[in-house]
């Protein structure tokens, strides 16, 4: 049996937006509404459900913007586009050695360097944003693609020489058998339909090719502690919400033969989550000394060692994956 935590009355949508409901990936439609929220990333209208299949477990927001109108909520001062912007086109950077690597390895919060160890070839990065990620690796050898859904996003990255697509991965051809690796930094949350997705990821791959893909993790105590608040459910920008246990069941439906899980060094999620919670309680002072704090400007070395003892607890709420074809 199906519910719903509120009536469509009660939700004011723009005209821009047409929502649909929708099965869930595995084809059921029996459903257990878990929570409403709202978008706090740009604090664009409207109120979203996020529920959970009654035969597989996996979470998704249900109803949500269709295809055609998903891009209301993309606005160009969405984040992940300016943070994505190149800092350092040097090429003759030098990488970290010695103790300066171990830190980094070790410490640093940034996923984009949980990599497995290949040597370069082709890569092919989804959603790729203005092109930092992609540069960085350039420099390191490999050959880069990108595909990326936001025009001006595109267009910064073409700016500096890279070789970006616009288009969304649904409406997108890819060869088969070509990338040795497949990034995709927070963004199989935002597909309408991850399992043709993945499915079209795995055939893109050489035989031995890597798919790293990192993802909210919703498996956590933070997600039962602060619900419709947490930072990393994002409404109704992700369609999908993850854990170990379902993302590596649709990776296996896909055709990968293999799966390594890391959880990433990074405490943000909580601090950003705190931050809400004290706007909320309108305690500025406590939003403000979090937010400081989530910037590093204050408590660095905190910040550090509280991000390794999340990951090593895997309660950090946001992980990648290895997953090989």
């Amino acid at each position: 049996m199906n519910h719903t935590l509120e009536t469509p009355e009660q939700n004011t949508l723009p005209p821009e937006v047409t929502m649909e409901n929708m099965p869930c990936e595995c084809g059921s439609s029996q459903e257990t509404p878990i929570l409403i929220g709202e978008d706090w990333i740009n604090y664009l209208p409207g109120k979203f459900q996020v529920v959970r299949c009654q035969a597989c477990g996996l979470m998704r927001t249900n109803p949500r913007p269709n295809q055609n109108s998903i891009g209301f909520y993309y606005p160009d001062t969405y984040a992940p586009y300016l943070s994505t912007q190149v800092k350092n086109n040097n090429p003759n950077k030098k990488p970290k050695t010695g103790f300066k690597k171990w830190l980094s390895d070790n410490f640093n919060a940034n996923s984009k360097t949980i990599l497995p160890p290949m040597p370069p070839g082709n890569l092919l990065e989804i959603g790729c944003g203005s092109g930092d990620f992609l540069m960085t690796m350039q420099q390191q050898g490999w050959t880069v693609s990108g595909l990326e859904p936001s025009e001006s996003a595109a267009n910064s990255a073409k700016q500096q020489g890279l070789n970006v697509t616009c288009g969304l991965l649904e409406g997108t051809e890819l060869p088969n058998n070509h990338f040795d690796m497949i990034v995709a930094w927070m963004v199989v949350e935002h597909l309408h339909h991850p399992l043709a997705g993945l499915e079209k990821l795995h055939q893109a791959l050489k035989p031995g090719g890597a798919l790293v893909i990192s993802v909210p993790d919703l498996g956590g105590v933070d997600f039962q502690l602060f619900k419709q608040n947490y930072y990393s459910l994002h409404l109704p920008n992700h369609l999908y919400h993850y854990t170990k246990p379902t993302l590596h069941t649709l990776l296996a439906k896909t055709g990968f033969n293999r799966s390594q899980f890391y959880w990433h060094r990074n405490p943000n999620n909580l601090y950003a989550s705190l931050v809400r919670i004290f706007t909320l309680r309108q305690q500025p002072r406590l939003a403000t000394l979090m937010q400081e704090v989530q910037d590093r400007k204050r408590l660095k070395l905190f910040s550090k060692i509280l991000g390794w003892l999340l990951a090593i607890s895997k309660q950090s709420g946001r992980m990648t994956v290895w997953a090989y074809k």
